[in-house]
C-alpha cells in the first residue's frame, strides 16, 4: 500500500501556506467533475487567522484561475506542473474548466470549506460526543494561557535555593541588573518572556536550545559582558578627550549643528554621567551651554 503520509516542515514565513493551498488544489483539480470533493478535505491550522487566510487564497487562485488570462497564471502553471512531476498530463484550458466549475461550487457550497483551527475542531469533536463523555451539551470551553504561565513562573521561583545553577543564573540576573541601574521584577519578567515564547514564530529557536549547554553559556555570557564594559570604558575616554579638546579650543555647545539637543551635548552628558567622580566634584559640575 502507497504511504500517502506527508510532512512539510518548515519555518514561520517560508510559503507554508502556499503549498497547502496548491496541495488542497490539486486534490480537487485532479480529476475532471470532482469539483464536491472538497468538502471530504479537512484542514486545520493553529490561528483564526492562519485559517481565514488559507480560505481567501483560494478563492482569489480560483477565481484567477477562471479569469480570461488564465493561460498567463503562475499559479496554475506551477499546479500544471506539479501535475506532470506526478506523471499526470492535464492541459492548462482543462485546468481552466475544473477551476470554473469547482468555484461555482465553493460559492454556492461555502460551509463545506472544511478549514479551522486545531482547538475549534477539537471542541466540535468532544461537543459531538458530549453524552458519551458525561458533558452537559451547552458545555462552554475557555482557553487561557495566563494561568498556566503564572503556575510555570511559579515552579521556577519555588527551585530557586534548591537547584543550584538555577538560582545561579537567577542571582547573577539580578546583581548585572542592579549593577546597570535596572530595577526588575522576577514575576513580572519572567511572566512577559513566556507570553512570548509560547508564539509559534519562536518554535524554531526554542528548539535549537533542547540541548542548553550551561557551561557553554556562562562563558559566552562572560565575553560578552567583558566586550560591553570594555566598549563601555572606551566610549567614556573618547568622549572625555573630546571635551577636553574642545575645551582646549574654546569651542562652545552652540558651535555644533542642532546646539545643545545634539550629539554634541550627548557627548558631554554621557561622560559626565559616567564618570562619577567627575558628576560629584563641585569643580566639575556642568553649566549651561558650556562642557
Amino acid at each position: 500500500m502507497q504511504n500517502s503520509y506527508t510532512v512539510i516542515n518548515a519555518s514561520a514565513g517560508s510559503g507554508k501556506t502556499y503549498v497547502l493551498v496548491q496541495r488542497l488544489l490539486m486534490i480537487c483539480l485532479r480529476y475532471p467533475n470532482q469539483q464536491q470533493s472538497i468538502r471530504n478535505i479537512l484542514a486545520l491550522t493553529f490561528t483564526n487567522k492562519a485559517a481565514n487566510e488559507m480560505k481567501e487564497r483560494i478563492i482569489t487562485w480560483l477565481s484567477n484561475f477562471s479569469a480570461d488570462n488564465f493561460a498567463e497564471n503562475g499559479d496554475l502553471k506551477n499546479i500544471q506542473k506539479a501535475f506532470e512531476e506526478e506523471g499526470l498530463k492535464i492541459t492548462i484550458d482543462e485546468l481552466h474548466y475544473r477551476a470554473k466549475k469547482m468555484l461555482d461550487y465553493v460559492l454556492h457550497n461555502y460551509s463545506t470549506l472544511n478549514i479551522g483551527t486545531i482547538d475549534r475542531f477539537n471542541s466540535r469533536l468532544v461537543r459531538s460526543f458530549s453524552y458519551e463523555l458525561g458533558l452537559a451539551k451547552n458545555f462552554n470551553l475557555e482557553i487561557e494561557a495566563e494561568p498556566f504561565l503564572i503556575e510555570a513562573v511559579d515552579k521556577m521561583l519555588d527551585q530557586i535555593g534548591e537547584n543550584e545553577a538555577i538560582s545561579n543564573s537567577f542571582m547573577d540576573y539580578v546583581d548585572y541588573s542592579l549593577e546597570n541601574n535596572e530595577r526588575i521584577n522576577l514575576n513580572k519578567s519572567l511572566y512577559g518572556s513566556a507570553k512570548e515564547f509560547v508564539k509559534d514564530i519562536h518554535y524554531e529557536h526554542l528548539k535549537n536550545n533542547k540541548d542548553f549547554d550551561n557551561t557553554n553559556y556562562e562563558n559566552i555570557k562572560n565575553t560578552l559582558r567583558k566586550e560591553i564594559s570594555l566598549n563601555k570604558k572606551q566610549a567614556v575616554e573618547l568622549a572625555t578627550q573630546s571635551i577636553e579638546l574642545f575645551r582646549s579650543r574654546n569651542i562652545e555647545i552652540e558651535d555644533f549643528a542642532q546646539g545643545k539637543t545634539g550629539s554634541a551635548d550627548f557627548s558631554r552628558k554621557y561622560s559626565i554621567f559616567t564618570n562619577r567622580k567627575d558628576r560629584d566634584s563641585p569643580s566639575r559640575r556642568p553649566q549651561k551651554n558650556r562642557w
